[in-house]
């Protein structure tokens, strides 16, 4: 009896959970899953803080120079021209509808650049601002190469010639496409050193004054890319 009761007592305290027990243990997520779910924040979170290793200023010119090198050989093996057909490399091209737009080194559209460039810097410092200054740099002209490439493509290309401005347009040349890279560059570096209302002030300026000249801008190349809108369009057209 003495040891029939002991074994009762044994299967009470701990071999036969009682109905609470049980009915707690199946709310209870499992184990595995509670730390899958812990590993994988913490793996996120130290990947979004991950830094890359600070490497020589040299190395940082010498990366940004291959990035340039490359774009330069892609865009001839996609038959850009060095420079304009006309055989003339000017500083300045005013007129958006001439037949040598984005064929010099700098035009209305390199505005578009500099913005690119705020945004650009908008970005990593949301996402990146911990970064080395040089790995900043490298990214920015990355970006830059990577979108040179794209508008270049001969889909784009097409797509741009369809808008109402765009009928001239043929592609870059790879001087022009250089210089692009510069400003994006160059609005990268501008949003880096100024403060955050010069920083709007300069965008809103270059918007406004490529809108009153050639009837483009930034936000509007963007839209008419994506989304043509016939005020818009007939506006563009002028009188």
């Amino acid at each position: 009896m003495e040891a029939s009761e002991r074994s009762r007592q044994s299967r009470n305290d701990g071999s036969l959970p009682s109905a609470a027990t049980a009915m707690a243990a199946a709310r209870r997520p499992p184990r595995h899953r509670a730390l899958n779910r812990t590993t994988a924040c913490e793996v996120f979170w130290h990947r979004r803080k991950r830094t890359p290793p600070v490497i020589p200023a040299g190395a940082y010119v010498f990366i940004i120079a291959l990035l340039l090198a490359a774009k330069a050989l892609v865009l001839d093996a996609m038959r850009r021209p060095l420079i304009c057909p006309c055989g003339v490399v000017r500083i300045w091209q005013g007129e958006a509808q001439a037949a040598d737009s984005s064929q010099h080194l700098a035009d209305w559209y390199s505005g578009s650049h500099v913005i690119f460039g705020v945004l650009l810097f908008w970005l990593m410092w949301r996402t990146s601002q911990h970064w080395p200054t040089g790995w900043l740099f490298v990214v920015a002209v990355a970006s830059s190469v990577v979108w040179e490439v794209i508008e270049n493509t001969p889909a784009i290309v097409a797509h741009f010639s369809e808008t109402e401005l765009g009928r001239h347009y043929l592609g870059d040349s790879i001087v022009n496409s250089m210089a692009d890279s510069f400003f994006v560059v160059a609005g990268f570096a501008l949003a880096r050193a100024l403060p955050v209302p010069a920083m709007v002030a300069l965008v809103l300026v270059l918007e406004i004054a490529a809108a009153a000249a050639i009837r483009d801008s930034f936000i509007l190349t963007t839209l008419t890319f994506f989304y043509r809108v016939p005020e818009i369009t007939s506006w563009q057209r002028g009188p």
